[in-house]
């Protein structure tokens, strides 16, 4: 056996015990590659030998430990894309196996994957991803759902280029509906069945309800509205809030 030579005048080697074959290596051996060599000879004829080579890396190493995916669950709307974060490591690897049943997945890049759903589907989707390392893969599962709930905008500019009116998104999904809005005082000042964002809509203009003439413009302020509206299991729902009212 050859040991090697010392990183320092005499610092500590990693040495092979010659009976055993095991190789120790001190505790407090400097950090670098070391070569030992070795003769191995049979017991019956001495000069039949073999030499070898051994390396040891001694140094801080990190270990590389396979990557964990977990289920992942996320929302979006129809036809609306959703992005969802899998990872933030840039030493992990994406992959989807198999697309989802009801839409399409697509790896980022940038440790994010974008669902698409159908066009109308409405429910659960789901669809399993992957996260590699040189250590290995781990798979897991995420979970979509699309719903056509509302996206109430509460800022109405009466005048103004943008949000001159109470928009309601998604409103049109579901057309049977009243849309009630109320002043401050608890006075209706507009109502309509059929709320759909174009022909029938609120823009700062009273209905004739209560005291008030057909066509008045109401001052601005603050209002309240109420939305009732059938879902896709034709329950009823409820949405209540308040929108603020500006004249430009």
């Amino acid at each position: 056996v050859t040991n090697p030579t010392p990183q320092t005048p005499g610092a500590p080697v990693p040495t092979l015990n010659p009976s055993t074959g095991i190789v120790t290596v001190p505790p407090t051996t400097p950090s670098g590659v070391y070569t030992i060599s070795y003769t191995v000879c049979t017991t019956a004829t001495p000069t039949n030998c073999t030499t070898g080579v051994t390396t040891v890396v001694v140094g801080n190493v990190t270990p590389t430990v396979v990557p964990s995916a977990t289920n992942v669950t996320a929302h979006t709307r129809v036809n609306t894309p959703v992005n969802i974060g899998v990872t933030s490591s840039t030493t992990v690897t994406v992959s989807i196996p198999s697309q989802p049943a009801n839409g399409t997945a697509v790896d980022n890049g940038d440790g994010t994957i974008t669902y698409t759903p159908n066009n109308g589907f409405k429910g659960i989707d789901s669809f399993e991803y992957r996260l590699c390392n040189a250590s290995g893969c781990h798979t897991a599962t995420i979970s979509v759902r699309v719903t056509n709930e509302l996206v109430i905008y509460t800022g109405v500019s009466v005048g103004g280029d943008k949000n001159n009116h109470f928009h309601i998104e998604g409103i049109e999904n579901y057309p049977n509906n009243i849309v009630r809005i109320y002043n401050r005082w608890g006075v209706k000042v507009f109502e309509v069945s059929g709320y759909n964002n174009t022909t029938k809509v609120f823009k700062g203009v009273s209905d004739a309800r209560a005291t008030l003439e057909a066509s008045d413009n109401l001052p601005q302020g603050t209002y309240y509205y109420i939305i009732e509206y059938h879902d896709e299991a034709n329950k009823k729902q409820t949405e209540v809030g308040w929108l603020y009212l500006k004249r430009n």
